[in-house]
């Protein structure tokens, strides 16, 4: 017979694993990277923070790339400086 605090100790142990998990996953994001104004932004560079995965936004301003759940993304536009999001 299992107790109470068995039962929520399991349950505790399970979610964790289930979130290290998900937290891990890796996830293709495809966006659109837009001026101020709404305008489509060419050839903008996206690149994983921290590693040699990078894209680049096609003529109408959208991008693709696979990256950890827990990643960040830097965005290039040449003349600009970096932005980290």
């Amino acid at each position: 017979m299992t107790t109470p605090l068995l039962k929520k100790t399991l349950s505790s142990f399970i979610t964790f694993l289930l979130f290290g998990v998900t937290a891990n996953a890796q996830k293709n994001i495809a966006r659109k990277v837009t001026d101020v104004t709404g305008n489509p932004l060419a050839d903008v560079t996206a690149q994983v923070n921290g590693t040699s995965k990078l894209t680049a936004t096609s003529r109408v301003g959208h991008y693709s790339i696979v990256a950890l759940g827990i990643g960040s993304l830097v965005f290039t536009f040449a003349g600009n400086n970096k932005q980290l999001l």
